[in-house]
């Protein structure tokens, strides 16, 4: 990292916490739940600065559309590394971090710089760009804090947070709209509400399935290899396939059914909806195709299409398509 770069981050970040009323904006913290938003606080020295490195890094954006989710761009923390060190010296600076420290009051640190998503940056520029309401979890023991400092706002769009939701004080539920101007900073703690240990990932890579929501549900799907060794066979990898449905707000299993397991997938399971009919859910894999007439409380899936689809690991999701709804070969 540049070392002026550095240096001029420090300095501006030492100068703009000094502006700020330590006591108050902590005390607004906790009153809204650990959330707070500070408006076009950083200095807009700074800011011209992570602008150009936007602009620099903008042809390393990767876009991705999952259905019902998210649809827009990022780039990860590796480019930023190479071509933004100023957005890397914000997020490392010492006095920075103390600040967050102070009002969360706990002791913390930088994400693991294995993680491309420690510190990365968020395009959302195309029609339809957009993220659905979600937590920022993580897999990291110990809570985790999220920091949001917007750049460019060219948008009518808005950062929509619901404060004190599924509060279990009974506080009513909150919901701000913000516009993220150049310079200002949201902060919040994006912890889980509840987590279940699913055991180990067994693949030659790791795990990057995704669950959607669905009413009172959270639905997953696990599925990992067969075998420990996908070339020799042999040993076989206990319970490798599951489809599980849980209570969104509880973490408490609604209902869970095995599947058939091939080769580890990282498809993300679709809900169909159709006037007249009952929904359904809709998972592919290796193996198969399947479909569940989806019930809140319970499910029986069916198989759809049982021919493998092929041996290798299967990243594709289903999405509707007429007069067929799913995805890939029939």
């Amino acid at each position: 990292m540049s070392e002026s770069s550095t240096r001029v981050v420090a300095d501006e970040v030492e100068r703009a916490l000094a502006g700020l009323d330590f006591d108050e904006v902590k005390k607004t913290y906790w009153n809204q739940n650990e959330f707070i938003c500070l408006e076009r606080w950083l200095p807009a020295a700074i800011v011209g600065r992570m602008v150009a490195e936007v602009e620099r890094v903008r042809p390393a954006v990767h876009r991705n559309y999952i259905p019902r989710h998210k649809k827009g761009g990022s780039v990860s923390f590796y480019t930023l590394v190479e071509q933004a060190p100023t957005i890397l010296a914000l997020y490392r600076a010492p006095a920075f971090i103390r600040f967050l420290a102070n009002v969360t009051g706990q002791p913390l640190q930088p994400c693991p710089e294995s993680d491309p998503h420690s510190c990365a940056l968020y395009f959302y520029t195309e029609p339809g760009d957009h993220i659905g309401f979600h937590f920022d979890t993580s897999y990291y023991k110990g809570s985790r804090y999220t920091v949001l400092v917007g750049l460019i706002e060219r948008s009518s769009s808005r950062l929509v947070c619901q404060l004190f939701k599924d509060d279990p004080g009974g506080r009513p539920l909150v919901e701000l709209q913000l516009a993220t101007h150049p310079g200002t900073l949201v902060a919040f703690k994006g912890d889980k509400l509840w987590e279940r240990n699913l055991g180990p990932f067994i693949s030659q890579h790791g795990p990057g399935a995704s669950p959607i929501l669905y009413k009172n549900l959270l639905i997953f799907s696990m599925d990992k290899d067969a075998h420990y060794d996908t070339v020799k066979k042999g040993k076989l990898v206990p319970d490798p396939a599951t489809l599980y449905a849980f209570d969104k707000k509880t973490g408490k299993s609604v209902w869970e059914k095995p599947r058939e397991a091939l080769r580890a997938c990282y498809s993300v399971p679709f809900v169909l909806e159709r006037a007249g009919s009952q929904p359904e859910l809709i998972v592919t894999s290796t193996t198969a195709i399947t479909t569940t007439v989806l019930v809140v409380d319970s499910t029986t899936p069916r198989r759809l299409l049982s021919p493998s689809i092929r041996d290798r690991r299967d990243d594709r999701s289903p999405s509707p398509w007429s007069p067929s709804p799913w995805s890939g070969k029939r």
